[in-house]
Protein backbone atom coordinates (compact mmCIF):
# COMPACT_ATOMS: atom_id res chain seq x y z
CA UNK A 1 0.00 0.00 0.00
CA UNK A 2 3.01 2.46 0.71
CA UNK A 3 4.29 1.92 -3.11
CA UNK A 4 0.39 2.40 -4.30
CA UNK A 5 -0.11 5.33 -2.25
CA UNK A 6 3.42 7.11 -3.34
CA UNK A 7 1.56 6.67 -6.97
CA UNK A 8 1.03 10.47 -8.30
CA UNK A 9 -1.95 8.65 -10.40
CA UNK A 10 -2.32 5.00 -10.12
CA UNK A 11 -4.52 4.45 -13.02
CA UNK A 12 -2.38 6.58 -15.28
CA UNK A 13 0.95 4.08 -14.62
CA UNK A 14 -1.02 0.63 -15.02
CA UNK A 15 -0.15 -1.44 -17.61
CA UNK A 16 -2.77 -3.24 -19.44
CA UNK A 17 -2.29 -5.96 -22.23
CA UNK A 18 1.00 -7.58 -23.06
CA UNK A 19 4.27 -7.05 -21.01
CA UNK A 20 7.59 -8.16 -22.12
CA UNK A 21 9.76 -9.24 -19.21
CA UNK A 22 13.35 -9.71 -19.21
CA UNK A 23 16.06 -9.15 -16.58
CA UNK A 24 14.86 -9.59 -12.84
CA UNK A 25 11.22 -10.39 -13.85
CA UNK A 26 12.85 -13.14 -15.50
CA UNK A 27 14.49 -14.26 -12.53
CA UNK A 28 11.96 -14.33 -10.58
CA UNK A 29 9.83 -16.45 -13.32
CA UNK A 30 12.58 -18.92 -12.92
CA UNK A 31 12.18 -19.10 -9.30
CA UNK A 32 8.76 -19.64 -9.20
CA UNK A 33 8.44 -22.26 -11.72
CA UNK A 34 6.76 -20.05 -14.67
CA UNK A 35 7.24 -21.30 -17.97
CA UNK A 36 9.06 -18.94 -20.50
CA UNK A 37 8.00 -17.85 -24.08
CA UNK A 38 4.45 -17.77 -23.49
CA UNK A 39 2.24 -15.62 -22.83
CA UNK A 40 0.91 -16.03 -19.36
CA UNK A 41 -2.08 -14.14 -17.24
CA UNK A 42 -1.02 -11.73 -14.90
CA UNK A 43 -3.24 -13.48 -11.72
CA UNK A 44 -1.08 -17.08 -12.62
CA UNK A 45 1.97 -14.72 -12.17
CA UNK A 46 1.14 -13.23 -9.00
CA UNK A 47 -0.22 -16.62 -7.69
CA UNK A 48 3.19 -18.30 -8.38
CA UNK A 49 5.45 -15.79 -6.92
CA UNK A 50 3.39 -15.69 -4.04
CA UNK A 51 3.84 -19.25 -3.47
CA UNK A 52 7.81 -19.13 -4.28
CA UNK A 53 7.76 -16.81 -1.61
CA UNK A 54 5.78 -18.98 1.08
CA UNK A 55 7.78 -21.60 -0.09
CA UNK A 56 11.19 -19.78 0.74
CA UNK A 57 10.12 -18.58 4.04
CA UNK A 58 9.25 -22.44 4.95
CA UNK A 59 12.84 -22.88 4.56
CA UNK A 60 14.21 -20.49 7.04
CA UNK A 61 17.36 -19.92 8.03
CA UNK A 62 17.78 -19.36 4.25
CA UNK A 63 21.30 -19.34 2.16
CA UNK A 64 22.12 -16.55 0.10
CA UNK A 65 20.51 -17.53 -3.21
CA UNK A 66 17.40 -17.93 -1.55
CA UNK A 67 17.46 -15.00 0.27
CA UNK A 68 18.00 -12.87 -3.13
CA UNK A 69 15.13 -15.26 -4.72
CA UNK A 70 12.96 -14.33 -1.80
CA UNK A 71 13.73 -10.60 -2.54
CA UNK A 72 13.32 -10.84 -5.98
CA UNK A 73 10.64 -12.46 -5.96
CA UNK A 74 8.69 -10.25 -3.50
CA UNK A 75 9.80 -6.86 -5.49
CA UNK A 76 8.38 -8.65 -8.76
CA UNK A 77 5.17 -9.68 -6.83
CA UNK A 78 4.91 -6.20 -5.86
CA UNK A 79 5.11 -4.66 -9.07
CA UNK A 80 2.72 -7.38 -10.89
CA UNK A 81 0.10 -6.21 -7.95
CA UNK A 82 0.09 -2.34 -8.73
CA UNK A 83 2.06 -1.60 -12.25
CA UNK A 84 -0.06 -4.31 -13.87
CA UNK A 85 -3.75 -4.39 -14.86
CA UNK A 86 -6.18 -7.64 -14.20
CA UNK A 87 -6.25 -7.95 -18.39
CA UNK A 88 -2.38 -8.62 -18.71
CA UNK A 89 -0.62 -11.52 -20.01
CA UNK A 90 3.30 -11.52 -18.82
CA UNK A 91 6.07 -12.84 -21.68
CA UNK A 92 8.87 -13.70 -19.86
CA UNK A 93 12.23 -14.02 -21.87
CA UNK A 94 16.13 -14.32 -21.24
CA UNK A 95 17.21 -12.66 -24.93
CA UNK A 96 14.73 -10.75 -27.25
CA UNK A 97 15.10 -11.15 -31.05
CA UNK A 98 14.23 -8.14 -33.36
CA UNK A 99 14.06 -9.16 -36.60
CA UNK A 100 16.39 -12.07 -36.08
CA UNK A 101 18.80 -10.25 -34.27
Amino acid sequence: DKLRSSLPHESSLTLSKNVLAMSAVYYAAIAAGLPQGTFIPVEEVRRAFQTAIEERVKKWPLEKKDVQALSNLTVQLEVAKYLLADDVQVYFARDLEVDGK
